[in-house]
């Protein structure tokens, strides 16, 4: 059996470190609980949690939308600040459950905007691309398997599509982590296994360290290396899947609240 830090290739420095952090609004609600978590690098980690049970904050909280206010977060070894906020998003790709793609424009520029982090000054701000950074779209666009849509407009595609072209928006950063905020919630149960299914074959392939959050337990228990559980933003589970037990799902969901149920045909 896999154990959570065995996943991935071997290094001494995590993909992510949390040590202590802690999210509270200025209203006193507390979205995240400290917790410390270690999470080495080329691990797929599934996050698992009823809604409002911290999931969005701690990918905020990740990269730097939703600044901690407690505790500090490393990523790659480097402390995540102000200094290094936009090194850091640079390497980190963001998946979102709403695809967040500017429907008007072709599907290539959508997956080009995921350069704009790696250029500055009026070429960036004019969406000025050079001929490097449309190999590395063209390539991103091959890896889902959407080159023949290149030209088409992001709205006319079909919500499994347009979450492939989300994917490579990600996948154009170069990214050393993606941060996948319910990819799923959105797609039909055989659309939603296509994505995952493409988001496992990333990780494996090049290495990249998969944080993603999810409902459904047995997607979790079908794709990730390690699966951690919040249950109003306390950190109540953090094991393999194989242990994600009845007890174990109480404690995440509560005691009288059954997990979500499973799309079983998607995983025939």
């Amino acid at each position: 059996m896999k154990r959570p830090d065995d996943a991935g290739p071997e290094t001494s420095v995590p993909a992510i470190e949390l040590v202590d952090v802690g999210k509270r609004y200025p209203n006193g609600f507390v979205a995240l609980a400290p917790l410390s978590l270690a999470v080495p690098a080329g691990q797929f980690l599934g996050v698992l949690g009823a809604s409002g049970a911290g999931k969005s904050t701690l990918m905020r909280v990740l990269n730097g939308l939703a600044p901690a206010t407690s505790g500090e977060v490393r990523v790659g070894g480097v402390t995540l600040g102000p200094r290094t906020q936009r090194a850091i998003r640079a390497r980190t790709g963001m998946i979102f459950q709403q695809f967040n793609l500017v429907g008007r424009l072709n599907v290539m520029t959508n997956v080009l905007t995921g350069r704009l982090s790696h250029r500055r000054g009026l070429p960036s701000l004019l969406h000025l691309f050079p001929r490097d950074d449309h190999d590395i779209a063209h390539e991103a666009l091959a890896r889902v398997g959407l080159v023949e849509k290149a030209w088409e407009r992001a709205d006319r595609l079909s919500g499994g599509q347009q979450q492939r072209v989300g994917i490579a928006r990600a996948l154009a950063q170069q990214p050393n982590l993606i941060l996948a905020d319910e990819p799923v919630a959105s797609l039909d149960p055989v659309t939603s296994a296509e994505i995952l299914d493409l988001l496992r074959a990333i990780n494996r392939r090049d290495g990249i360290t998969m944080v993603v959050s999810l409902h459904q337990v047995d997607y979790v228990r079908r794709y990730a290396d390690r699966v951690i559980g919040l249950h109003r933003g306390e950190l109540v589970f953090d094991d393999v899947p194989e242990r994600l037990d009845a007890a174990a799902l109480e404690r995440i969901y509560g005691p009288r609240r059954a997990a979500p149920p499973e799309p079983a045909d998607a995983l025939a």
